[in-house]
C-alpha cells in the first residue's frame, strides 16, 4: 500500500492533532526526541495535521530559545506554539520522597492551552509525560485524549537507589501515576512490560507503542583490521553506571583473551566516564551528526542492565541497518530477530563480540536481523496508531439515516425530510446519520440541525472529498469515518434510507433490522425501476423492510410482489421545522408553475401553449435536471423565450434568491420525482392541480359547490384556462385543497411510532 492510499485508508487521516511536548524535536540528537519527532512523523504520514505546542523544558532551552531551531521546528508541522515557562524546572520533590504528579506542572501551559482551545479545533491530544498529563484537563469533551508516558515514574526512584545510583529526573509513587493515566483516554506504553504495569493502575485503554524509525542503511563500511564495536548515550547516570559496568567486563575479557577489537563511545556521557586506563576505548564525546558515529563503528552495542523506559539509540541503530548485540534487558520493547539481540549478561555479549571478530559473516547476519526488527516494529506502530483512535470510530446502537453529502444545504427537501425522521424517532432511541457521496461545500447550519437529533458518520468518499476541512465541516472534533457495509456490522435496529449507500451490502443472511424505505424521498434522485430494484434487494439484505409514500401512488404498489410492508405516510411529520416549506410560502406569489420531468414534451408544450393565450402572469417550468440534457434544455428555452426553466434541484434556492413563489401549480401527468414538491405545496396552501392524467379526476367547481371533472387532455386544457382566467377559481381551489390535506397527528407517522416502539425503544405517549 502506497503512502498516499495508507493515509486514505487510516483513521488519523484529515485528523487535526495537538502535540503537547517538554522536548524539542529538532535537533533529533536525543532519544527522547527522536521518539517524539518519528511519532508525530509517522501520523502526519497518515493524512494527519500537527500542532505542536513546545514547553521548552530541557537544559539547552533555560537560558536561550534558538531561533534557527524554532524555524526548524516550524518547517516540520503544520503549526508550531511555544508555551511560557514561568517557574524553576526540574526541582526536586518538594513534598515528601517522590514527586506529586502536578509538582512539574507550570500554569504557562494551562494558559497557552485555553488560548489554543479558544482558536483552534482538534480531533486528538497528545501529550507527552505523565508529568504534564494535567493538560489533558484542558482538552474539550469530544477531543480524545492520549498519553505518551515514554517511561514509568512510580518505582524509577527504587530502580535507581538499587544500584547505588541518587534518584534524578522526575519519581512518583504509584498512587500519583495513577492520577495522570485516569486523565487519557487512551495511554501508550513504549514497550509491553510497561503495558501490563499500566493495566494494573487503571482501566483506560493502554496500547503498547513502539518506537520504530524508517529502516535506511546509510553506509556500506567494510570492516578494518580492527572490529570496531560502539556505545552511544547521553549524560545521565543510568548510562554511565551501566556503561562503566559494561567496559569493566570487556577490560577483564580483553586482557584474558587479547581479542583484537575497539570500543568506541559517542554522546554526552564521555563527560562523566572515566577510561583513561582502557586502551581498548575511544571516547568521541558529542558529535555533530549521528552520522559520524555510525560511520565509524562495525557493531552498535546495548549495554543496558537495568533503566526505566525504552532504549531508543537501539532503534535508531536498527534504522541505520547497523547490527546490534545487546543485553535482553536493554532490547525490552523490540521484536528480536537473532539471539546476540537478547543476551543474559555483559559476559555473553563479550563472547557475542568474539564470536563476530572471528566470523566478519555474522556482521551481514546482525545487520539484516536489525532491519527485521525494526520492520516488525513499524508494523506494530502502525497498529498502535490505529487501535488508539478506534474507540473514536465506536458508533452506538442507533437508527441510521442515510443522507447524501450534496443535501446538507439549508434548501435540501431531504435534509428537512431527515430531520423532522430524526426528531420522530429520537423520542424513542438514538439516531446517527451516515453522510454519503461527494461534496464540495457543506453549510454549518445543516450539519446543526442534524447535531440537534443524532450523531453523524461520515463514508470514506465523503471524507475524502471534504479532506482537511472535515472537522471544519461537520462541526465536532471527531466525526467517525466508516465504509457503509462497516457499519452493518454493528448491531443498529435499523436503517432510514434517503439515499443508497455506494457500497449497500448484499448478505445470505437477513440483517436483524428493519429497513424503512421513503419513496418520495429516493425518487429525486434513483430513477423508479432504480427504487422497485432497491426495495427487492432490501427485503432480502433487512429481516423486515418497510416502504412509503406521500400517497398509495403506483410506484408504491409497484413493488407489491415483494415481501415489504406498504403504507402512505407524508414526507414531513409536522413541517415545522422544514426550511424548504419556508421559503416556498413566503415569498410572494405570482409564478404560473408547471411542473414536468421532461421537457421535450407534447403535453409541455400544450400547457405552455394555454398558459400563452389566457395569462400575463410570468410562468416558470420545473424539470427534472438528470431526465434533461444540455441540449434538450437549450432547445426548449428556443422555443419558449418567455418562460423560465427551473431544474427541481435548485428549485428552493431559486424561489428564495428571486423571492418569488408559485401562485398557482399545475403538475403534468403524476410523477413520483414531483410527490415531494406536491405535499410542500399542500401544506402550504399553494393551490396545485393535476393534469393530463387518463382516467384521473381533478376538482373543480361550480357556483354553488365543488365538483370533479374527467382530467383527459381536452378536460385538462380546458380546466387550466379556466383557472388562469379566473383568480377567484384559484381561491376556491386553494381553500379546497386546505380543508382536504391536514397533516397534523397523521396516522403514518403513528405507524412509524409503532415500528421503532417494537425495535427496542423506550414506551412514551405519542408526541
Amino acid at each position: 500500500m502506497t503512502r498516499a492510499n495508507l493515509a486514505v485508508a487510516s483513521l488519523w487521516a484529515r485528523k487535526s492533532v495537538l502535540v503537547v511536548s517538554p522536548t524539542p524535536t529538532y535537533p533529533i540528537d536525543f532519544g527522547n526526541r527522536r521518539r517524539i519527532f518519528h511519532v508525530c512523523q509517522r501520523i502526519k504520514e497518515l493524512g494527519a495535521s500537527i500542532t505542536f505546542l513546545h514547553y521548552p523544558g530541557e537544559a539547552d532551552w533555560r537560558e536561550r530559545i534558538s531561533l534557527d531551531t524554532q524555524h526548524a521546528m516550524m518547517s516540520q508541522w503544520d503549526n508550531y506554539y511555544v508555551a511560557p515557562v514561568t517557574q524553576p524546572l526540574h526541582m526536586p520533590p518538594q513534598h515528601g520522597a517522590f514527586h506529586q504528579i502536578d509538582e512539574w506542572w507550570d500554569p504557562g501551559i494551562g494558559d497557552m492551552l485555553r488560548w489554543i482551545f479558544a482558536t483552534h479545533r482538534f480531533d486528538v491530544v497528545i501529550v507527552n509525560y505523565t508529568w504534564l498529563s494535567k493538560a489533558l484537563e484542558f482538552v474539550p469533551e469530544g477531543t480524545i485524549r492520549i498519553l505518551d508516558t515514554h517511561d514509568r515514574f512510580a518505582g524509577r526512584r527504587e530502580v535507581l537507589e538499587a544500584n547505588g545510583i541518587a534518584p534524578e529526573f522526575f519519581y512518583t509513587s504509584e498512587e500519583q501515576e495513577r492520577i495522570a493515566l485516569g486523565r487519557a483516554d487512551v495511554v501508550w506504553a513504549i514497550k509491553k512490560e510497561e503495558e501490563n504495569l499500566f493495566r494494573a493502575l487503571t482501566d483506560r485503554q493502554v496500547l503498547t507503542l513502539l518506537h520504530a524509525e524508517p529502516v535506511v542503511p546509510r553506509y556500506t563500511r567494510k570492516p578494518g583490521e580492527v572490529i570496531t564495536f560502539g556505545m552511544v548515550g547521553a549524560r545521565n547516570n543510568i548510562n554511565v553506571r551501566n556503561f562503566t559496568n559494561f567496559l569493566d567486563v570487556a577490560h577483564a575479557y580483553l586482557r584474558r583473551t587479547l581479542l583484537p577489537c575497539e570500543i568506541v563511545v559517542a554522546g554526552t556521557c564521555c563527560d562523566l566516564l572515566r577510561v583513561g586506563h582502557l586502551p581498548f576505548v575511544r571516547l568521541l564525546g558529542r558529535v555533530d551528526t549521528m552520522d559520524e558515529f555510525y560511520d565509524s563503528v562495525d557493531i552498535v552495542l546495548g549495554p543496558m542492565s537495568f533503566s526505566t523506559g525504552l532504549k531508543i539509540k537501539i532503534g535508531e541503530a536498527m534504522s541505520y541497518g547497523k547490527g546490534v548485540i545487546a543485553h535482553s534487558h536493554c532490547f525490552e520493547g523490540y521484536i528480536p530477530t537473532h539471539r546476540f539481540q537478547t543476551l543474559p549478561s555483559f559476559q555473553d555479549m563479550m563472547r557475542a563480540c568474539a564470536a563476530v571478530v572471528r566470523d566478519r559473516s555474522l556482521i551481514d547476519e546482525l545487520e539484516h536481523a536489525s532491519r527485521q526488527s525494526m520492520h516488525d516494529a513499524g508494523r506494530q506502530v502502525a497498529e498502535a496508531l490505529e487501535r488508539s483512535l478506534e474507540q473514536a470510530q465506536q458508533v452506538e446502537p442507533a437508527l441510521i439515516i442515510t443522507l447524501h453529502a450534496r443535501e446538507l444545504s439549508r434548501h435540501s427537501l431531504l435534509l428537512d425530510h431527515a430531520v423532522e425522521a430524526a426528531e420522530y424517532i429520537a423520542h424513542q432511541m438514538k439516531v446517527a446519520f451516515y453522510i454519503e457521496g461527494p461534496a464540495t461545500a457543506v453549510e454549518p447550519q445543516a450539519i446543526q440541525r442534524l447535531r440537534c437529533w443524532g450523531s453523524i458518520i461520515c463514508s470514506p468518499g465523503t471524507a475524502e472529498a471534504l479532506g482537511s476541512r472535515l472537522g471544519a465541516a461537520m462541526g465536532s472534533q471527531s466525526v467517525p469515518v466508516m465504509a457503509f457495509r462497516k457499519l452493518m456490522e454493528a448491531d443498529h435496529p435499523g436503517v432510514w434510507f434517503t439515499c443508497i449507500p455506494a457500497d449497500f451490502p448484499a448478505r445470505r443472511r437477513p440483517l436483524p433490522m428493519t429497513a424503512f424505505i421513503p419513496v418520495a424521498a429516493l425518487a429525486q434522485s434513483v430513477p423508479d425501476v432504480g427504487i422497485i430494484h432497491f426495495a427487492e434487494a432490501a427485503s432480502q439484505v433487512f429481516e423486515e423492510a418497510v416502504a412509503f409514500d406521500t400517497t398509495l401512488s403506483s410506484l408504491l404498489a409497484a413493488t407489491g410482489s415483494l415481501p415489504v410492508t406498504r403504507r402512505a405516510i407524508p414526507f414531513l411529520w409536522r413541517g415545522h421545522a422544514s426550511q424548504a416549506l419556508r421559503i416556498l410560502t413566503s415569498q410572494e406569489r405570482r409564478m404560473v408553475t408547471l411542473l414536468s420531468r421532461t421537457l421535450e414534451s407534447d403535453l409541455l408544450d400544450l400547457a405552455l401553449e394555454v398558459c400563452r393565450l389566457t395569462t400575463d402572469r410570468r410562468v416558470e417550468v420545473v424539470y427534472d435536471a438528470a431526465s434533461n440534457s444540455a441540449t434538450e434544455h437549450g432547445a426548449a428555452r428556443d422555443r419558449h423565450r418567455d418562460v423560465v426553466f427551473t431544474p427541481l434541484q435548485d428549485y428552493v434556492q431559486v424561489v428564495e434568491k428571486r423571492q418569488t413563489a408559485a401562485y398557482l401549480v399545475a403538475e403534468l401527468g403524476e410523477d413520483s420525482i414531483f410527490a415531494v414538491l406536491r405535499e410542500l405545496m399542500h401544506r402550504g396552501c399553494v393551490p396545485l392541480v393535476q393534469l393530463f392524467i387518463p382516467g384521473h379526476t381533478a376538482m373543480m367547481h361550480d357556483e354553488e359547490a365543488p365538483r370533479w371533472r374527467e382530467a383527459g387532455r381536452l378536460a385538462s386544457v380546458d380546466l387550466l384556462s379556466e383557472l388562469l382566467m379566473d383568480d377567484q377559481r384559484v381561491e376556491i381551489l386553494k381553500q379546497f385543497r386546505i380543508e382536504r390535506y391536514g397533516y397534523a397527528n397523521d396516522a403514518g407517522w403513528a405507524l412509524i411510532w409503532s415500528l421503532v416502539q417494537k425495535l427496542g425503544g423506550v414506551d412514551k405517549a405519542d408526541p
